[in-house]
């Protein structure tokens, strides 16, 4: 076997463990909508999101893009869309929608955008 440097050796693979349920899991939520940069909406938006308990939230203007992470299923898709459409704004989910929230969402999809 040759001499390789340090930088080129293949660290060993760890065994793949499945999750421990005793472990907390983070729902993590991406949300597109188009206007988002007014901040009439950004104000209007943080005031629909208070009544959403457990849910964090963070809000970037510059893209258009609110970042949800939440511990548990606390809201659906519907309530998150429901949020948006309240203040005029229309929501697509970016990525992969979490399982979790899918449950009652009326079969909310994504969409992909370019």
């Amino acid at each position: 076997m040759p001499n390789r440097p340090d930088w080129a050796r293949v660290p060993p693979q760890r065994p793949i463990t499945p999750p421990n349920p005793n472990f907390p899991i983070m729902i993590e939520l991406e949300v597109y909508a188009v206007g988002l940069r007014d901040s009439d909406y950004i104000q209007k938006l943080n005031h629909e999101l208070e009544a959403f308990a457990g849910v964090r939230y963070q809000v970037d203007p510059n893209h258009d893009i609110v970042y949800f992470e939440m511990g548990e299923p606390a809201v659906t898709l519907n309530q998150i869309s429901a949020a948006f459409r309240r203040i005029g704004l229309h929501p697509r989910f970016v990525g992969q929608v979490p399982p979790e929230l899918e449950v009652g969402s009326g079969g909310a999809q994504t969409m992909r955008i370019e």
